[in-house]
């Protein structure tokens, strides 16, 4: 049996989980008459809520979005491609795998092995984190409300002291918790 590659192109395969690490799924691979779900998958799909999609020629769950999920067996939920077990979950806004953390428009999953969670704009694997709390990519010495990553300097500045933030020649000072020149020395207090 031959997949016409309309049918095929937006199909995606998604391997079970044999151990307890994350498993990052191939993109964009075509699915072979091989690769097909068999009858019993099929059947414990159908048996637990699952329904033919005509245009997929597969059983689905009802989140399916044609031509870019297909269920995953492990999860027991709707997934695109690439697909991360038990950390990442289909965005329906998005139209694409998120994260937990994930903020529609402000984030992306980072499939990076040392990452593998969700980033913002400016995002640097093992330098930054995505803030909840100010909906940002971060540092490591961040302070909510208070300091914001610089790409450039790859640190964190300040984002509202008196003195903006002049790359090479400012930075914030975790003593006096302001933006501060690079000869600053702090006065004890």
């Amino acid at each position: 049996m031959r997949l016409s590659a309309a049918s095929s192109l937006g199909l995606l395969v998604l391997a079970a989980c044999t151990s307890d690490r994350p498993v990052v799924t191939a993109e964009k691979e075509l699915i072979t008459p091989e690769m097909r779900r068999s009858r019993e998958a099929a059947a414990a799909l159908r048996e637990s809520g699952g329904i033919w999609c005509e245009r997929c020629n597969l059983v689905v769950l009802s989140q399916h979005d044609c031509g870019v999920t297909v269920p995953c067996e492990t999860c027991r939920q709707e997934a695109a491609t690439p697909h991360v077990h038990g950390l990442t979950r289909y965005c329906p806004a998005c139209r694409r795998e998120a994260g937990r953390a994930h903020v529609c428009g402000v984030t992306a999953f980072c499939f990076a092995p040392t990452c593998l969670r969700e980033a913002a704009a400016h995002h640097v694997c093992d330098l930054t984190r995505f803030c909840e709390n100010c909906k940002q990519e971060v540092g490591q010495d961040h302070v909510c409300g208070e300091t914001a990553w610089c790409p450039t300097c790859r640190a964190e500045v300040s984002n509202g002291s008196a003195l903006k933030h002049i790359c090479g020649k400012t930075h914030f000072c975790q003593e006096c918790r302001r933006e501060v020149y690079d000869e600053h020395v702090c006065v004890e207090r």
